[in-house]
């Protein structure tokens, strides 16, 4: 018997739970670089939301009432604006606010409808609109 050795499945164990941590932590870090776009739901029905972007289209779906989305995009974007169409009862509602540039690292856009049916978008950059 080795004296002082670990038993193999011991030595197994600590190289999956360190892969497991280096690869949360790496995913994460991803996450972080990335720009994306949260869709706050303070109206008081259902609405659906999709978001244009120069290079990229966001679906974000059916948003319950006092619920949020957040999806991610990639870096290589070419500018523009955010276009938004939203869908509330029926109605269908577009516009744009705010720009969008390329390799905007860590930019987070937070859109959200009001009780008024309005859309208001905030940047972690300024003011969008």
């Amino acid at each position: 018997m080795n004296k002082g050795r670990e038993p193999f499945w011991q030595r197994l164990a600590k190289w999956v739970v360190a892969t497991v941590v280096v690869t949360v932590a790496l995913y994460q870090g991803y996450l972080f670089v990335l720009p994306s776009i949260t869709v706050i739901n303070a109206s008081g029905g259902a609405v659906s939301v999709t978001v244009r972007l120069p290079s990229n289209r966001l679906d974000f779906g059916r948003i319950a009432p006092g619920a949020d989305n957040t999806l991610y995009y990639t870096l290589a974007q070419q500018p523009g604006d955010y276009r938004y169409r939203l869908q509330r009862s029926g109605a269908e509602v577009t516009g744009h606010c705010g720009r969008v540039a390329e390799n905007e690292v860590h930019k987070r856009v937070k859109m959200t409808i009001g009780s008024d049916g309005q859309l208001r978008c905030l940047s972690n950059n300024n003011l969008e609109r």
